[in-house]
């Protein structure tokens, strides 16, 4: 009753790092500040979050509910009674069922705080509020939030999917990360999934709605059955349409399940199996001890790469947000393919996989780990930051294409064992095999290109196949 939302929200460029090893930010402090008008939030408020696991209750009597902290004590409001959010506990009948559902049967039917005004938020997490209305449509399991029209808004991906579809083989769509969601997410057995709708899910009010985004049988079906529950897509808000991801678990599963195997043409090399992929490794986390890591399978991650060559030229801007994989042949380690598929404008699902061709060598991931590994600079490093009573805490590899060239970039991140705030402290890049650490991505890539020319014999970049 007292606090019942959350205030605002953080946002950090990827790129941006201070020269202590703290993100920058674009929006921080509460209430938020930003030197950005178009993050500035006329309601900053958020009734409805990923946090938001238990009922609220707003308009109580003799109670205002905190809204943020001050330096006198702390703002508090009342939510104005002609906004559209929550259910008004205005009748008997509504004590008893909110009283039940929320284990607080005899303090909810009989507390003189509760009067007509008063309103209850519930189901407040995005995921399990859509899940509320449309349980009939997979949710990728990982909303993000923007800042649209002076609010907050949640994104969700919601997938039609199907267990009959003919002529097709059975397979399983879930999430193969624990850390996207804070709730787990179930998995479902189908041979047919489409990213057919995006939904919005209002912060402050809780509002949904659903925008048919595929033409498809299944999704045309339930718009039959519930006629006002769907908007078209041309009804999607251009500030909306900006922010629209593909389904990383969709993703996934086409490229990890299906395509893995199906993109042999020949009969005689599909027979025998002799261009499997498999999805590549990094070495992440903590180093351990006698400067041992653990590998982890790198999941689809995203990146914005500048079309136009080895990446088809966009449609609109070149430069494109998109969402890749990184694959290495089955029981090998070099480079294979990257499938990359952009997702901003019209061109939105467009992909391309860009192969090397069978023959030419070409480093993947986890030899660009090793190769970070056995530079000796870098490893007396590490040698010295562990001695020091330092965590060392390698970060994700991530693989950019760049031109012709393929660059691999991991930040190295310092924790101290006295007082554990990590921060990014070096950038480590290979360019061509050669590895080079340095405190930001431009002198670590000046470096890699520097030693690569100092290099004899050094790998050439690959000619990728479309």
């Amino acid at each position: 009753m007292l606090f019942t939302h959350g205030h605002g929200l953080v946002l950090t460029p990827v790129g941006g790092v201070t020269s202590e090893g703290e993100p920058t930010y674009a929006v921080l402090d509460i209430p938020g500040r930003t030197q950005r008008p178009e993050l500035d939030l006329d309601n900053p408020r958020v009734y409805y979050g990923e946090g938001a696991g238990s009922l609220a209750y707003s308009n109580v009597r003799r109670m205002k509910e905190f809204d943020f902290p001050t330096e006198e004590g702390r703002a508090e409001m009342v939510l104005p009674l002609d906004v559209n959010a929550g259910v008004p506990i205005n009748s008997l009948l509504k004590r008893l069922v909110f009283g039940w559902q929320s284990r607080q049967f005899l303090d909810i039917l009989f507390s003189k705080l509760i009067g007509d005004e008063t309103r209850v938020h519930y189901y407040r997490m995005p995921l399990d509020r859509v899940r509320r209305i449309a349980p009939f449509l997979y949710l990728d399991s990982d909303p993000w939030a923007v800042a649209i029209d002076g609010g907050i808004k949640w994104i969700v991906n919601g997938i039609t999917t199907t267990d009959r579809y003919p002529y097709s083989r059975l397979d399983w769509i879930g999430d193969k990360s624990d850390e996207r969601a804070p709730i787990p997410t179930d998995w479902t057995h189908m041979n047919y999934a489409r990213d057919a709708v995006k939904i919005t899910v209002d912060a402050y009010s809780g509002e949904l709605r659903f925008y048919k985004f595929a033409d498809e049988p299944i999704l045309d079906t339930w718009a039959q059955i519930y006629p006002t529950l769907f908007r078209a897509r041309e009804e999607i808000p251009p500030q909306v349409r900006e922010h629209l991801q593909y389904p990383v678990q969709l993703f996934h599963l086409r490229f990890d399940n299906i395509y893995n195997i199906y993109h042999m043409k020949d009969p005689m090399t599909f027979f025998n199996m002799e261009d499997m992929w498999d999805d590549s490794d990094e070495v992440l986390g903590p180093m351990l001890d006698e400067g041992k890591a653990i590998t982890f399978s790198i999941e689809p991650y995203h990146w914005v790469a500048r079309t136009g060559s080895p990446l088809p030229r966009a449609s609109g801007r070149r430069a494109q947000f998109v969402v890749s994989m990184v694959f290495t042949p089955e029981n090998a380690l070099n480079l294979r393919a990257i499938p990359v598929m952009y997702m901003d404008g019209d061109d939105y699902g467009r992909t391309t996989v860009l192969q090397v061709p069978k023959g030419h060598f070409s480093l993947g991931p986890e030899q660009a780990d090793a190769a970070i590994d056995q530079t000796p600079e870098i490893s007396r490093q590490f040698d010295w930051w562990n001695r020091q009573g330092m965590d060392v805490i390698r970060g994700h590899t991530t693989t950019l294409v760049i031109d012709r060239e393929v660059l691999f970039v991991e930040p190295i991140f310092l924790r101290s064992r006295q007082n554990p705030v990590t921060q990014l402290k070096q950038v480590c890049v290979v360019f061509r095999g050669n590895a080079a650490m340095a405190p930001t991505l431009e002198e670590a890539l000046r470096k890699a290109v520097d030693v690569h020319g100092q290099a004899h014999g050094s790998r050439e970049p690959p000619e990728f196949l479309k």
